[in-house]
């Protein structure tokens, strides 16, 4: 019997379907292939190059090609100095010259700053590295130094957490240094080695006109070192560790060198140094010194996000009728140390501090930062204690290239009133 006319039809339409689907499905994933290819050749043909705005490209030119670092840092010749001298100082203004060979082994720089009318600073500086014979082992180095400053302050109060901002006074510190120093590099990362040396202090009357002078403010007996002159021999062995770096690695010779890291965010660097004074004078500022800089960078997020943690102690300690003259002790408040209180704020023979920084890249060449200080001073050693501690925090904002801080902006608060800082290389 032949098959219905309508069976017929189903049946051909099966086998057509049957036969033809991988056909079809070929062909339509040749047609999707060929317009993939189509639109990425016509991407090629049309991609441009990502170009950065204004701002991005001013950073790359000032930060990303070191303009900013040799303009205010040249090898040689006259530039624009911008810092007064001293740990935790602030930022000042002013001409300054430059001479050095082509290695920087030999280098003489002199300047003039200043932050305001009454804040200033005239130094000069004379420095030899490495001036060993080159047949001597590489591990072993050598390097002198003489240095004169002087300067004027305005941000004097008095010694101690309890000093008054009414007692505010103003005054001129002249200093002048030789030394000599020696080491051993037991290792790449880390080196031993002493220093010997003689320096010269003295603080005159401040010139400061809405200020009085600290002498008509403080006794001689409340704060050593106002009387004359002091000539003292610092005599110092010291310890260096240092294995910090970039993640990832952005260093320019090996691992573990001697160069520093521009924006450390992995490793870690441990310094210990003690030193003893001898009064050559009057034989009343003799006294020894221990300072420990402990620091550690913890990195996370394949390195764009880091924590940095700090301990620093400089602990004083004299005999019976000895001081430490008011100019070389330990100072917080400033830049780098207890960064929400005015420059210099506390100021005493101990010093300990406790920093704590959350680093995240924002891109290449700027970074973010919210930071913790917390920092105290105080006349004896016995007297340093946890419930000694002023907390100041803050956020910050960091310019430089692969994680570097060429230039930092810090808004600090916890003090008396939200500070503005500015300054140059992180705070620690």
């Amino acid at each position: 019997m032949p098959m219905p006319r309508v069976h017929a039809q189903t049946a051909i339409g099966l086998c057509l379907l049957l036969v033809g689907s991988p056909l079809c499905a070929a062909a339509a994933q040749r047609t999707r292939e060929s317009l993939a290819t189509a639109e990425r050749t016509r991407k090629a043909d049309t991609a441009r190059p990502a170009r950065p705005g204004g701002l991005e490209s001013w950073l790359l030119m000032a930060f990303g090609d070191r303009y900013v670092e040799r303009a205010l840092s040249p090898r040689r010749g006259l530039f624009l100095g911008t810092t007064l001298p001293g740990p935790n100082g602030g930022i000042g203004i002013g001409p300054a010259w430059r001479f050095s060979d082509l290695d920087r082994r030999r280098v003489a720089t002199a300047g003039l700053a200043a932050a305001s009318r009454y804040h200033w600073a005239a130094t000069a500086l004379f420095e030899m590295r490495n001036v060993l014979p080159a047949r001597l082992p590489d591990r072993v180095f050598a390097d002198l130094s003489l240095g004169f400053g002087k300067r004027e302050f305005d941000q004097f109060r008095g010694l101690g957490m309890d000093s008054a901002d009414g007692n505010r006074a103003a005054f001129q510190l002249t200093q002048s240094f030789a030394r000599a120093r020696v080491g051993w590099r037991a290792r790449p990362w880390w080196h031993v080695g002493a220093e010997l040396g003689i320096e010269t202090g003295s603080a005159a009357r401040g010139h400061d006109d809405r200020l009085p002078s600290v002498h008509d403010v403080f006794t001689t007996a409340e704060v050593p070192g106002l009387a004359g002159r002091t000539t003292l021999t610092r005599a110092a062995a010291f310890l260096d560790v240092d294995y910090r770096d970039s993640t990832p690695s952005t260093r320019t010779a090996p691992r573990l060198d001697r160069l520093p890291v521009a924006g450390a965010s992995s490793g870690g660097r441990y310094q210990v140094i003690f030193a003893a004074f001898q009064d050559r004078r009057s034989n009343r500022y003799g006294f020894r010194q221990l300072t420990l800089d402990l620091q550690q960078h913890v990195p996370f997020l394949h390195g764009h996000r880091g924590l940095s943690l700090r301990a620093l102690s400089v602990l004083s300690f004299t005999s019976a009728g000895q001081h430490v003259p008011f100019y070389l002790q330990p100072a917080a408040g400033g830049t780098r140390v207890g960064r929400g209180f005015d420059t210099f704020r506390f100021r005493d023979a101990n010093l300990l501090a406790l920093q704590a920084e959350y680093r995240y890249r924002i891109n290449p060449l700027m970074s973010g930062a919210v930071f913790v200080d917390a920092a105290q001073v105080a006349g004896g050693v016995r007297a340093l204690s946890w419930s000694g501690f002023r907390t100041t925090y803050g956020v910050g904002l960091r310019l430089g290239d692969r994680g570097g801080a060429a230039l930092r902006f810090d808004l600090a608060f916890g003090a008396n009133r939200p500070r503005l800082l500015v300054g140059f290389g992180h705070a620690f």
